[in-house]
């Protein structure tokens, strides 16, 4: 019997998690809601994880898709320059207004029908280049441009003034009944204080001079000589603490009761900062933030000890395409717990968004093109109240059947840098809006690269590929293309091609590939140009007898296997060779086989042809007994053919 190597000592020849236990083997992957791994090889990754996935985002176990953009209200641009922030203003009547800033100026809204200009006193300058700051307390907005003084957004008289007699803060943030300002950038006066920390007056927001209100007052973070180039990127302010994020550290600030030195202030981690501010944002019970010197994003959840690193499965991919740290911002969506960094590339046009699920500890990637900025909120048509109306009573037009509910219009808000106006996600809809002139649409490219399966000695046989997913929307005109690649991602070898239409609506649908590939390295890739709606749920791959190879003039395992399955193979078919168990069963298989064969070749034999020539069929007499002994012994008497009938039939001679 051939040598059956099980040593479990030997390390595999295969790399990546594919069970090689015997010849026959599965790879299965019941779910797909790994998220992208970079950091380590391409083999080395989990099943569930992909090496890339674009525009498919995490729910749980499985990959979604997600909607195409169309406008939201007015089609015609906001402004002449691009729109740099979106803020959501949630108001105390329970309405929600929007404010828009853009280079020059700031609009309000509260159904992106109507835009309000928020005329600035005095005119905004240097907004284009700096991720502007926001703050909302006890019902009113302020916004901290990065080079202008903090103002205040008052949508009656429709004004952006400036906030007291506030100096120019880059950050603004709201604590403790006070408004406070981080990284005092005063470039008229000349004082440029990287470090320093001032506050308005106590529920008095329009002073922040301490000889005026002595509960305003400011501090420089200094302690130590090298604290000076440690500059302030945000805060952050919580019910019973605040958070300070500078470039290379963290710090904390807690109340004290005196009205002249409110704050304390202390440093939570003296190694970790943030050097690209946009990407700072603040969460549930915490913030999150990039870190381009350390090539990590971290989360700070008050009340632990340090920063912790989330952003280590996909750093590589993510800090390659940071070059210019204030093209990149962030948004996090409260609802879904998804906080997001956006990149917009300098040479194009394109808006490279990475998302993380704080839900499932995931990440993935999504591709726009033409948006300036992202923002997460709710998006609803408010009610209409008398207050809200303009004019006379005879001037109302229309009837009560006219009216509607109020609609969530979607969570996640765009800026169109092209055509200055916003966008939202539309489930049903399978392209992107695009305004290039006249109104057109960009397809969606939806794409997941697998993980990779390695064989360094034998090739593998790869027999089988099955894949779960599900049409979400009507999709007629579209094919969805099932790739594989056998060197490694450079060039791709079509699997299958699946017409969108043939895909059964809201169902379950198992895609099976049955063509074999003999390879040493393969890797799958699903791929949509035309932005198919699709979810996908689960993957196997089957590969059989590859691990059972010959070796001189027998067959074993390869090392590292065992060969258990294809023995019982081999044992049955010796067993059922010998003439011992054929005896015992009554049966031969290699007999049994052969008549099965011979039967199904006689079924396709075409039947005899039968002639009809019109004449009427001879008749037909009936052989009995005395014509039968007639015809076989014409010429004996009647007592030799009885004599001779008794002993033919005796003998068994004669046929019945």
């Amino acid at each position: 019997m051939p040598n059956r190597p099980i040593s479990r000592t030997n390390v595999p020849k295969f790399r990546g998690r594919i069970s090689r236990q015997n010849p026959t083997t599965s790879i299965n992957s019941p779910s797909v809601g790994g998220g992208i791994v970079t950091n380590i090889h391409p083999t080395n990754i989990q099943n569930e994880e992909f090496q890339d996935q674009v525009n498919f985002r995490i729910d749980y176990d499985k990959v979604t898709y997600r909607g195409g953009l169309v406008p939201i209200g007015a089609t015609t641009s906001i402004d002449p320059a691009t729109i740099t922030r979106i803020i959501s203003w949630r108001r105390a009547a329970g309405n929600t207004s929007f404010i828009c800033i853009t280079a020059n100026n700031a609009y309000w809204t509260s159904d992106f029908i109507l835009y309000t200009l928020l005329t600035p006193t005095p005119a905004l300058v240097g907004v284009l280049n700096l991720y502007p700051s926001y703050t909302i307390a006890a019902d009113r907005a302020f916004i901290a441009t990065g080079y202008d003084v903090i103002r205040e957004v008052l949508p009656g008289p429709n004004t952006l003034n400036p906030l007291g007699n506030a100096p120019r803060y880059r950050y603004i943030f709201s604590f403790f009944n006070r408004i406070l300002g981080c990284y005092l950038y005063d470039p008229i006066a000349v004082d440029i204080r990287p470090t320093r920390v001032g506050w308005s007056g106590d529920l008095n927001f329009n002073e922040w001079n301490p000889n005026v209100d002595f509960t305003a007052g400011f501090v420089d973070l200094i302690e130590t000589p090298a604290d000076t180039a440690d500059e302030i990127r945000g805060g952050f302010g919580f019910a019973n603490i605040a958070l300070i994020l500078r470039e290379r550290s963290l710090w904390s600030i807690t109340r004290q009761p005196s009205g002249t030195n409110p704050f304390a202030f202390s440093c939570i981690n003296p190694l970790i900062g943030c050097d690209l501010p946009g990407t700072a944002t603040q969460i549930l019970n915490g913030i999150v933030w990039a870190d381009n010197g350390s090539q990590n994003v971290y989360v700070y959840q008050v009340g632990t000890d340090k920063p912790e690193k989330i952003g280590t499965p996909i750093n590589n991919l993510l800090f390659h395409d940071i070059s210019i740290s204030s093209r990149v911002t962030s948004t996090y969506n409260v609802n879904e717990e998804v906080y997001s960094i956006i990149i917009n590339f300098t040479t194009t046009s394109q808006c490279r968004v990475y998302s993380y699920s704080f839900k499932t500890n995931k990440w993935w990637r999504e591709e726009f093109y033409e948006i300036s900025t992202i923002n997460d909120g709710s998006v609803t048509s408010n009610n209409l109240t008398i207050d809200d109306l303009i004019g006379t009573i005879a001037q109302i037009q229309g009837t009560i059947d006219n009216l509607v509910a109020p609609t969530t219009l979607g969570q996640r808000l765009y800026a169109d840098s092209t055509r200055r106006i916003i966008l939202v996600e539309n489930p049903n809809v399978t392209t992107d809006y695009r305004f290039t002139g006249t109104n057109s649409t960009r397809n969606i490219d939806r794409i997941l690269y697998s993980k990779r399966y390695e064989q360094t000695q034998n090739d593998f046989l790869f027999t089988r590929f099955r894949l779960t997913l599900r049409l979400e929307v009507v999709n007629t005109t579209s094919n969805l293309i099932i790739e594989f690649s056998k060197d490694g991602g450079v060039t791709w070898t079509t699997y299958k091609t699946i017409p969108a239409s043939m895909l059964p609506l809201e169902q379950d649908y198992l895609i099976t590939c049955s063509k074999t590939v003999r390879c040493k390295t393969f890797e799958w890739r699903l791929r949509s140009s035309d932005g198919i709606p699709l979810t996908v749920s689960d993957y196997e791959i089957i590969a059989e007898l590859t691990t059972f190879i010959q070796k001189h003039n027998s067959f074993e395992a390869e090392e590292g296997c065992n060969d258990d399955l294809a023995m019982c193979g081999v044992l049955f078919g010796w067993v059922m060779t010998q003439n011992f168990i054929r005896e015992i069963t009554n049966l031969d298989i290699r007999q049994r086989i052969l008549i099965e064969k011979q039967r199904v070749l006689d079924d396709e034999l075409l039947p005899f042809g039968f002639v009809e020539d019109g004449q009427p069929e001879p008749e037909e007499l009936p052989l009995t007994k005395d014509i039968l002994q007639e015809l076989m012994f014409p010429s004996e008497d009647k007592q030799e053919l009885h004599e001779k009938y008794a002993t033919f039939v005796e003998n068994k001679q004669y046929y019945k």
